[in-house]
């Protein structure tokens, strides 16, 4: 490895120990990484699946390895309850387990 070559490091207790080098393979880990840590990266992929009968808004995080944060997905429930009109459920995982949360104009 040069000097000139990019590498990714992980800290662990006291000391910093080289996790990846961009070799033919190590370039994609720290691309991935990059890329999740910078710009769009950081903020959750969420899709409309469905539209139920009763008009309940269906959304899927696209799960990625990082979980929602629980205060901000309640928030935006509520907004897009407000927006929407109708209920709002929003599938996603929690602790390897799948999870929806349901929000109407009453409590989420």
């Amino acid at each position: 490895m040069s000097r000139d070559e990019p590498f990714e490091y992980v800290k662990r207790d006291s000391e910093y120990i080289i996790k990846e080098v961009s070799d033919d393979e190590g370039w994609k880990e720290i691309r991935d990484t990059l890329s999740n840590n910078c710009g769009m990266g950081l903020v959750p992929y969420i899709q409309v699946v469905d539209v139920e009968r009763d008009r309940t808004l269906v959304l899927e995080h696209i799960f990625d390895g990082r979980e929602l944060l629980l205060e901000y997905a309640e928030a935006t429930l509520k907004h897009l309850v407000e927006l929407w009109g109708h209920p709002v459920i929003l599938k996603t995982q929690f602790g390897g387990k799948e999870y929806k949360i349901y929000c109407d104009e009453k409590r989420v």
